[in-house]
């Protein structure tokens, strides 16, 4: 079997994002040269069913391998898709109801409407334990605070998913709902233990694993305990040593968006890409900027080929990726 050339291989780590509804041209042509290893869909580029799939199938026919198309369709107060597409329950009201078979039923409607439309990986569900009613990033989205309780509906929407062809995606780990604070705006922290959170919000968690959810997305947030330098989406100490080795997750481990302020306050694109895959990332999520998107994948190739990390994290846009 021939190997992939290194320049492909640290394209298939990239997950990125597009403003409008039809593909940008760069965005097809990094696809063809295996630069770019998915796409997430927001509501900026969501219009009719029929224009999803028009996109979605231009994004797969111009990739040079097979890609993931993510999208977060949670249900409730987050879904892309909306006028014109199933509406269906947030976790909460899910959690409420308390019928894990009704779960699973409303993930996989919606798994064969996403698959319909050429999206193959949900970034749902949400499985964070709700701790703090003033926490502005989760909310309703929370399934409830009783870990067993989370578990059975976490276990429940990713069989749904995945039972109708969708990779399913457990986050926001290890769970971000213990804070005030949103890390779009800034970086959360967290100082309770990993002893307590080992039975609390890292029992869904568990459970995910378990149930052989397809991905992992890690969250911004810092906890103390664990990790006292970094957020989590850059530590090897929650990323290798929690989730990979006292856990046994063998499946993909994901950022979520590394354009949030909790990251780009302190760290630049090609910084926090290049510690994030140290950290032991398999995909990282750059969903805005090209700007963004070309830096961090010249930081990477540049980290791959000469061993130089710290140089690595503060370069610059090159003209090989613009082409």
């Amino acid at each position: 079997m021939k190997l992939r050339p290194l320049e492909e291989k640290i394209g298939q780590m990239l997950i990125v994002g597009f403003h409008g509804t039809t593909a940008p041209q760069h965005i097809l042509e990094r696809l063809k040269m295996g630069k770019i290893g998915g796409v997430i869909l927001f509501a900026r580029n969501i219009e009719t069913p029929t224009q999803v799939e028009a996109l979605t199938r231009s994004l797969h026919e111009a990739a040079k391998y097979p890609i993931l198309i993510a999208i977060d369709q949670e249900g409730g107060t987050v879904a892309r898709l909306r006028t014109g597409y199933t509406e269906s329950p947030g976790a909460m009201a899910l959690g409420a109801a308390d019928d894990p078979e009704l779960s699973e039923r409303v993930s996989r409607a919606l798994a064969v409407e996403l698959r319909a439309l050429g999206i193959n990986w949900n970034l749902a569900p949400a499985i964070d334990l709700t701790h703090n009613i003033h926490n502005p990033s989760v909310g309703t989205r929370s399934i409830g605070t009783d870990p067993d309780h989370v578990s059975r509906h976490a276990v429940a929407q990713v069989k749904g998913f995945q039972s109708a062809g969708v990779a399913a995606t457990a986050k926001h780990f290890p769970g971000k709902a213990n804070t005030p604070v949103d890390p779009h705006v800034e970086l959360p922290v967290i100082e309770g233990r990993l002893d307590d959170m080992w039975m609390t919000d890292l029992v869904p968690f568990r459970a995910a694993c378990e149930a052989g959810v397809a991905a992992i997305l890690i969250t911004h947030v810092q906890f103390k305990d664990i990790e006292p330098t970094y957020p989590s989406t850059m530590s090897k100490r929650i990323i290798e040593d929690l989730l990979r080795d006292k856990m046994g997750y063998r499946g993909l481990v994901t950022t979520d968006c590394m354009e949030m302020k909790a990251v780009t306050l302190k760290y630049g694109p090609g910084e926090s890409a290049v510690l994030a895959a140290m950290a032991g990332a398999n995909t990282l999520l750059f969903s805005h900027t090209r700007e963004y998107q070309e830096e961090v994948y010249d930081a990477l190739l540049y980290a791959a080929r000469s061993g130089d990390y710290q140089s690595s994290r503060s370069i610059t846009v090159s003209n090989e990726s613009k082409n």
